[in-house]
């Protein structure tokens, strides 16, 4: 019994031994350890193995006669060194040696040591700090944050500054500067910027201080106070407009009898609004893997939105063209799509980008479709302009006894005119616009007038020809 206790107990050990953090711990900024009363200190708790991505953890602060102040709980970031934040306001009576919080996730420990020296006397202590419920990028983010002095005197006319921030501390956006207190508050409010990362955790560091003379803070019963400062920061978390964004096709291969690409988006709405969407799907080729061979083969836009709480497929159909690119060969082809989140003026205030698995396109023929299209439309055009000739000598032949039929000729040849105009248009490849379709008309006008001018000059030579 003796025996198995101490083999168990050894193999405890062993276990223990080997047990590492897959997670770091540090203060923001890292290394700091000297503090002041009434200081917000931050850490930052980073996950640096997958298996522990997402996993909660906790941070119990102690002062140094290990009496523990203050339990937070937190989860590591879901992305693999991504950032988690947690903070403690020191209070305004302090005075620690070796004061410490530990972190703990998944059974390990992280021991972090600091200080707190001096006094809070000229200390601007933050209180009842309110953010936007949610922090998307692209939508306006705000906050409204509490100034007092450490006996809880409301602070007006404070300079204040407000900046979200990484570990770094160096503002990646700063929200507004030299904003004044009201009545023991600030407020500040702007449009979240793309240098942001959704999911990720950041801070909003807040600073204020009080000048002197007509610069000081006062409070409610009109007390000045000259010198005063605090720093405080607040950690958020970026809210992700869609979630699990995958690009996908209906199939693996592909020849030129399936006519058409079904290019699908799966997407998911977690939130509690509709969100209006404007998607462009495209397919693209090439001969190999790299980014700048490929030719886009189809693509399509359209303006389409996903209801709250919703998963699904957004899909287009996109057409498979045998182009030069292509033919006569087997081709690995993708699929992309790129979805633009629209604010309330349909402006593209977001955007995910995604590509799908790699597919085959084989295609048989060496007669591109491009080149088969544009000869049967000009085939079509010449034979729209033979019956325009037909019309015209019809008409031209009819006594005016036949005015009537000859009206209905006529209307029918413009008519004619302007679908053979709108066919060379397509032919040609140039795209259906005003300008094109006007230069198209008068071209072929002008064409049929000589020939007509020409053909009236015949007959007038026929007509003076003594018999």
């Amino acid at each position: 019994m003796k025996r198995f206790t101490f083999f168990a107990l050894l193999v405890f050990l062993v276990i223990i031994s080997t047990v590492s953090a897959d997670y770091t711990a540090d203060f923001v900024p890292p290394g700091s350890t000297e503090y002041s009363p009434s200081n917000t200190i931050t850490i930052n708790v980073v996950v640096t193995a997958s298996p522990q991505k997402g996993d909660p953890y906790t941070a119990e602060w102690y002062d140094s006669s290990d009496t523990l102040m203050e339990t937070d709980n937190g989860f590591l970031s879901t992305t693999l060194n991504g950032d988690s934040f947690q903070t403690y306001t020191v209070p305004s009576v302090a005075s620690w040696t070796n004061a410490y919080v530990n972190v703990t996730s998944a059974g390990t420990i992280t021991q972090l040591f600091f200080n707190v020296t001096g006094n809070s006397s000229n200390s601007i202590v933050f209180v009842t700090p309110q953010f936007s419920p949610s922090a998307y990028i692209g939508e306006n983010f705000a906050g409204n944050i509490g100034l007092e002095t450490v006996d809880g005197k409301k602070l007006s006319n404070a300079i204040c500054g407000l900046f979200g921030t990484d570990t770094e501390n160096a503002p990646s956006q700063t929200c507004g500067q030299d904003l004044v207190s009201f009545d023991g508050r600030f407020t500040c409010d702007g449009l979240l910027s793309t240098i942001f990362t959704e999911g990720e955790e950041y801070l909003a560091v807040a600073s204020c201080n009080c000048g002197s003379g007509i610069n000081a803070c006062f409070d409610e019963d009109g007390t000045e106070y000259e010198n005063f400062a605090g720093t405080t920061s607040y950690p958020f978390t970026v809210s992700k407009w869609l979630d699990s964004v995958n690009t996908i096709t209906d199939k693996s291969s592909y020849t030129l009898n399936d006519e058409y690409v079904t290019v699908c988006v799966n997407v998911t709405n977690l939130g509690t609004e509709r969100i209006p969407l404007d998607i462009i799907y495209n397919w693209r080729c090439g001969s190999g893997d790299s980014e700048t061979d490929r030719v886009v083969i189809d693509d399509h836009e359209e303006l389409r939105g996903i209801s709250a709480n919703t998963t699904q497929n957004q899909c287009a159909e996109l057409k498979i063209k045998n182009i030069k690119a292509v033919a006569g060969k087997t081709n690995t082809c993708y699929a992309a799509t790129e979805i633009h989140i629209l604010d309330k003026l349909d402006n593209k205030i977001f955007t995910y980008s995604t590509t799908s698995p790699s597919f085959t396109f084989t295609s048989e023929s060496t007669v591109l479709e491009d080149e088969t299209m544009q000869a049967g439309l000009l085939t079509l055009a010449i034979i729209f302009g033979i019956i325009i000739f037909a019309l015209l000598y019809l008409a031209t032949q009819m006594s005016d006894e036949h005015a009537l039929l000859k009206l209905f000729l006529y209307i029918a040849v413009i008519f004619l005119l302007i679908a053979g105009a709108g066919i060379g248009i397509t032919a040609s490849g140039i795209g259906f616009t005003l300008y094109n379709a006007v230069r198209w008309l008068v071209v072929i006008i002008v064409i049929y007038i000589i020939v007509y001018l020409m053909y009236s000059y015949h007959q007038q030579a026929n007509d003076v020809v003594p018999k």
